[in-house]
């Protein structure tokens, strides 16, 4: 799955885009735990101490963010296997993650 990356975060990995291999079936929580696992360094930016997106970061899937989905976290991602290989701006299911700048 490619993942975009902007803020703080793109410093952390190098780039500004990312390919994350998911489970089928794997939700939004899945996605940030698989980060992080690839990514260590990306935790203290990422998530609090229940391992839980932090407030001031900003998730989005598809275009829509996440704390606007009934499903939040819960959210199933829909990996499109056929196209998870391809850059990110083709990939139907793209997620970004991002702190505002205020």
């Amino acid at each position: 799955m490619g993942i975009k990356l902007y803020g703080a975060l793109r410093p952390i990995v190098g780039q500004n885009t990312i390919e994350v291999d998911l489970q089928p079936n794997a939700n939004a929580q899945d996605l940030l735990d698989a980060l992080v696992a690839k990514y260590p360094s990306m935790k203290e930016e990422l998530l609090d101490e229940q391992m839980r997106l932090l407030p001031h970061m900003l998730m989005r899937i598809n275009g829509c963010e996440i704390i606007y989905l009934e499903e939040k976290l819960d959210y199933i991602l829909r990996i499109n296997r056929q196209t998870r290989n391809l850059p990110s701006r083709l990939i139907k299911n793209s997620t970004k993650l991002y702190r505002p700048v205020h």
